[in-house]
């Protein structure tokens, strides 16, 4: 299951964003790109999959013990993939931004197919810092508040600091 925006009047190939929802989100987040404003002034695809955040997550992590929960990024990247041939987006400006759980799955992906992501916005997300170097060439900028009550910040702070130790140049 996922909502998909794809511009009827594209000319060239566009670049495609994958937005990935939080556990107790849904695809609607992902209709302010695809808002005519913002269509205007930055015109891509989007790819909005939905994931049941009980028995599933976007990928495997072990965060709050979700090890348990089966990850769905075998058939995401396949959808990933189908969506750029049959959209003809733009396959070397793919971006993935999540929250929460939607940015544990952005961490987790850029960590899994770093080659696959031309840049990546994960908010509110965590992951293990040991995975740093694996995607210390994607182009990162990080969003957490600091009174996070759900997903502790110094998930994204180790992050972004292991990414850095890494030598890579993300934003937080």
């Amino acid at each position: 299951r996922y909502s998909l925006f794809v511009p009827v009047n594209a000319t060239e190939p566009l670049p495609l964003v994958l937005c990935l929802h939080g556990a107790g989100g849904n695809t609607a987040a992902a209709n302010l790109l695809a808002s005519p404003a913002s269509q205007k002034k930055y015109p891509c695809v989007v790819l909005a999959p939905a994931c049941d955040g009980r028995s599933t997550r976007w990928v495997e992590s072990s965060f709050r013990g979700k090890e348990k929960q089966r990850s769905v990024a075998p058939e995401l990247m396949e959808t990933l993939d189908k969506v750029v041939q049959e959209t003809k987006a733009d396959p070397k400006r793919i971006y993935v931004t999540g929250q929460s759980m939607g940015g544990v799955g952005t961490w987790g992906l850029i960590a899994a197919y770093p080659d696959r992501f031309a840049a990546a916005v994960p908010i509110c997300g965590i992951w293990e810092p040991t995975d740093g170097p694996k995607m210390a060439k994607v182009p990162i900028w990080a969003f957490h508040g600091a009174k996070d009550p759900t997903v502790p910040v110094e998930g994204s702070r180790r992050m972004i600091a292991a990414v850095k130790a890494a030598g890579g140049e993300p934003k937080y």
